[in-house]
C-alpha cells in the first residue's frame, strides 16, 4: 500500500508541474510510472496468493502494465515527447 501511495503522490505532484509548467514534471512522471511498475509485482503476488481469482489479479496488473508502458512510449519517444510539449506545454 505504501508504494502505491508514494505513486499516486508522485503523479498528482508530476499533474502540479504539468499545469504550472515547470521543467521537472516530465521526470517525475517517468519515475512515478517505473514506481508504479515496480509495485505491481508484489500487488500480483499478494493479490494471486491471497484469495483473489488469479486471471483477475492479472487482468489487473496486465491493465496497469499497457497504461505504464504508454505513459513511458509518450514521455521518452522523441517524436511524441513534442507533441506533448506543443499541445500541452505550449502557449495558452
Amino acid at each position: 500500500r505504501a508504494l502505491c501511495l508514494l505513486t499516486i503522490v508522485g503523479f498528482c505532484v508530476a499533474t502540479y508541474g504539468l499545469f504550472t509548467r515547470h521543467a521537472w514534471w516530465e521526470p517525475v512522471a517517468v519515475a512515478s510510472a517505473a514506481l508504479g511498475l515496480v509495485t505491481l509485482l508484489p500487488y500480483w503476488f499478494a493479490a494471486t496468493h491471497g484469495g483473489v481469482p488469479s486471471g483477475e489479479a492479472t487482468w489487473n496488473a496486465f491493465v496497469h502494465v499497457l497504461m505504464i508502458g504508454g505513459i513511458f512510449v509518450l514521455l521518452t519517444v522523441p517524436q511524441l515527447e513534442q507533441w506533448v510539449e506543443r499541445h500541452v506545454m505550449g502557449p495558452s
